[in-house]
């Protein structure tokens, strides 16, 4: 299983949350919402992803990444 995490910028919450996933050994990547790009036909490496978590500053950026993972069938949490 690796999760997803799509974030804007490292806050103290963000901190807590990736050292409890280090914490119980879950794999997950950190995801820049600023730097992701989406193809919506082709999905390709993001299906990497078992899960992502929203961690995203900007409201459109996050509400726009959830649809493609959930579009793809990738499970998400806001």
């Amino acid at each position: 299983m690796k999760i997803g995490i799509l974030l804007s910028r490292v806050r103290v919450e963000e901190k807590m949350l990736l050292a409890a996933f280090e914490k119980r050994g879950v794999p997950y990547e950190r995801i820049d919402d600023g730097a992701a790009r989406f193809d919506p036909v082709n999905p390709g490496d993001w299906l990497r992803f078992d899960a992502v978590l929203e961690r995203s500053i900007s409201y459109a950026r996050g509400l726009y990444a959830l649809q493609m993972f959930n579009a793809w069938g990738i499970p998400t949490v806001n």
